[in-house]
C-alpha cells in the first residue's frame, strides 16, 4: 500500500487496524465536503439506515441544505440476523471516485465495518480520496475486556466505547460482572447479591441492543468459584468460611463452596438468569486464581473430595467446571473459561482464554479447545501501542517469549523491568504454575 500525495498520507495514518489492501486511485476523490446521498442496490435494513445516518453525522455541519454531490452506495446482498455472532461474514469492499462512494458487502456486518473505514478515511471537511479497499478480518474475535466489577461503568460510558469500538472494527465486547469487589448483574432469584453500583436488566438489555446495531457482541462473565468475595457478602452459606466486602486487587481465599448442592443450584439459576440477558452464544464463567486454603482447611470439603475420588483442589475444580459446562450446553450456550479452568477432564467443547501468555494458549490448543489470546494485550498496563502491536498472536510460542522478554530492555519501560524480570524468573522456574493452586 502506497500513498501517493499528502492527502493520501494524511487518510493512510489514520487507518487502524490497516485494512487488508488498499489502493490509492488516480484523480479526486468525492470532493470537498460532499453532503452524500444513500442508495440502497439491494437489500435495504432499519440498521443499515441507522449506521449510514452515523456516518452522515460524522461530516461538517457547514454543508447546509446544498444538494447531494455524490452518492453513497450500498450494496449489501443478505440481511444478516439481529445478532452478530462468531464467524460471520465481516468482508466489504469501498471504491471512492469523485461521482459516487460505494460500499459491497455479502450482510449487513462487512457494511458496518466499511463505514468505519470510511469514517477513518473521512478527512475533517468531509472529503475522501480516491481509494479502493478490499478487507476482510483476520481474527473472527476482536474484543474489548471491561472489569466493571472492580471499577462500575455506567451505561453511558459503555455505549460511548461501543461507539469507539465499532470505530475500530472491534466486535466483541466482554463484560467482567463480577468478582471479589462487586457484583453489577441483577438477580431476580438472588436480588441481595447485586452490589449498590449495579445495572438494571433494562440497561443491559439495552446495551446488548446497542451493540447488535453496531455489529458487537457482548460477552458476559460471572467469575467463580473464586473471586466471590461479594457473593458470599451476601449469601455466606454458598462459601467455606467467611467473607468480607474488598476494595483490594489481587487473589482472595474466598470461593465457593462446589461440594454443595444449593450452591450448584444457586449457579445454575444464575447463568440461566444470564442467558436470558444476553443473546451471545458464549457465555464467559471465570475459572481464575481460586485460591485453595478454604477448600484444603474444610473438613466437609476433604471429606466430599474423598467421598468423590478427588485426589486435589485442581480435580475439585475441574468437577465443578464439568457440572457449570454441562449447564452452559443445556442453556444452548457454549462456556468461556481463563486458562487455569484446564484440565485433562475440561469438556473439549469449552472455549479457554489465555492471559498467561503463549505457553498457556499452547497448552489450551493442544488439549484441542478453542482459545481466545489475551496475553501482552492489556491496555490498563498503559504500554505504547506498538509494544501490543509486537505481539502476534498467532506467532510461534518462543518468538512470543523472546519479544515478551525483550520488553525488559525497552528503555520506556525501565520502570516496570524489574517486575519484568521477575515474571521470566516465575515461568522459566516453574513453566505456568497454576496460580493459586
Amino acid at each position: 500500500m502506497t500513498a501517493r500525495g499528502p492527502e493520501q498520507r494524511s487518510a493512510r495514518e489514520r487507518l487502524m487496524p490497516l485494512p487488508q489492501q488498499v489502493v490509492w486511485l488516480s484523480g479526486p476523490g468525492s470532493g470537498a465536503g460532499p453532503r452524500l446521498q444513500p442508495v440502497y442496490c439491494q437489500v435495504r435494513t432499519a440498521r443499515l439506515e441507522r449506521a449510514v445516518a452515523r456516518y452522515l453525522a460524522l461530516g461538517p455541519d457547514a454543508h447546509g441544505a446544498e444538494s447531494p454531490t455524490a452518492t453513497l452506495e450500498i450494496d449489501c446482498a443478505q440481511a444478516s440476523a439481529p445478532w452478530p455472532a462468531l464467524d460471520d461474514d465481516e468482508s466489504y469492499h469501498i471504491e471512492v471516485t469523485q461521482a459516487a462512494v460505494r460500499i459491497s458487502a455479502a450482510c449487513e456486518w462487512g457494511v458496518l465495518r466499511g463505514l468505519a473505514t470510511l469514517a477513518q478515511l473521512t478527512d475533517a471537511d468531509g472529503s475522501l480520496p480516491a481509494v479502493r479497499v478490499q478487507d476482510a478480518p483476520r481474527f473472527p474475535w476482536r474484543g474489548l475486556t471491561l472489569d466493571v466489577a472492580r471499577h462500575f461503568l455506567p451505561l453511558p460510558d459503555l455505549l460511548r466505547t461501543l461507539d469507539g469500538m465499532a470505530l475500530c472494527r472491534m466486535n466483541v465486547l466482554h463484560l467482567h460482572l463480577t468478582d471479589d469487589q462487586g457484583f453489577r448483574f441483577p438477580s431476580a432469584a438472588f436480588p441481595r447479591l447485586a452490589s449498590a453500583d449495579a445495572y438494571s436488566r433494562e440497561a443491559l438489555i439495552a446495551l446488548v441492543d446497542y451493540a447488535a446495531d453496531r455489529g458487537i457482541r457482548v460477552v458476559p462473565e460471572l467469575d467463580m468459584p473464586g473471586h466471590v468475595s461479594s457473593w458470599l457478602t451476601a449469601y455466606p452459606d454458598w462459601g467455606a468460611g467467611p467473607a468480607m466486602p474488598s476494595r483490594r486487587f489481587g487473589v482472595h481465599e474466598a470461593c465457593l463452596d462446589p461440594t454443595r448442592p444449593q450452591v450448584l443450584e444457586a449457579v445454575d439459576t444464575l447463568l440461566g438468569e444470564l442467558a436470558e440477558v444476553f443473546p451471545d452464544a458464549y457465555l464467559h464463567v471465570g475459572g481464575d486464581e481460586v485460591h485453595p486454603a478454604w477448600w484444603t482447611r474444610s473438613e466437609s470439603i476433604r471429606n466430599a473430595m474423598a467421598a468423590l475420588g478427588l485426589d486435589t483442589v485442581q480435580d475439585l475444580q475441574a468437577r465443578f467446571s464439568a457440572h457449570v459446562a454441562q449447564r452452559v450446553a443445556a442453556l444452548g450456550r457454549r462456556m468461556l473459561a481463563w486458562d487455569e479452568a484446564l484440565h485433562p477432564t475440561l469438556p473439549a467443547h469449552v472455549a479457554v482464554q489465555s492471559w498467561r501468555g503463549a505457553t498457556a494458549r499452547d497448552r489450551a490448543l493442544d488439549a484441542g479447545h478453542d482459545c481466545i489470546v489475551s496475553g501482552n494485550y492489556y491496555l490498563d498496563l498503559m504500554f505504547p501501542a506498538d509494544v501490543h502491536y509486537g505481539f502476534d498472536p498467532a506467532a510461534a510460542e518462543s518468538a512470543l517469549v523472546t519479544r515478551e522478554d525483550a520488553l525488559g530492555d525497552d528503555p520506556r519501560l525501565a520502570h516496570v523491568a524489574a517486575g519484568m524480570r521477575w515474571t521470566r524468573h516465575w515461568r522459566e522456574a516453574a513453566p505456568l504454575p497454576p496460580r493459586g493452586l
